[in-house]
């Protein structure tokens, strides 16, 4: 099953990127070194909330329209797309 939910990449006071995705806040976060690193760590991240999620049967947020995702000028919002058939192979 293919998945899509928005994920708000902010920079932290160390210079890392933070990562959350506010329709599955708290349950799903990561950060990485740089940008390149945070989208890798966002995608696992996402990845595996979700394959643990459909094992446990939770039901799932409808994803939000990443437009209106309240957001800082300093943020941004990066639509991530995950296809767990793909993941579980």
């Amino acid at each position: 099953m293919k998945y899509r939910y928005a994920a708000l990449f902010s920079q932290n006071s160390n210079g890392q990127v933070e990562v959350t995705f506010p329709d599955l806040a708290p349950h799903a976060a990561t950060f990485g070194k740089d940008m390149p690193n945070a989208l890798h760590m966002a995608n696992d991240a996402l990845t595996g909330y979700l394959l643990t999620a459909e094992e446990n049967r939770e039901r799932l947020p409808q994803p939000s329209d990443p437009g209106s995702i309240a957001h800082t000028p300093q943020q941004l919002v990066i639509l991530l797309t995950v296809d767990l058939k793909i993941a579980r192979e």
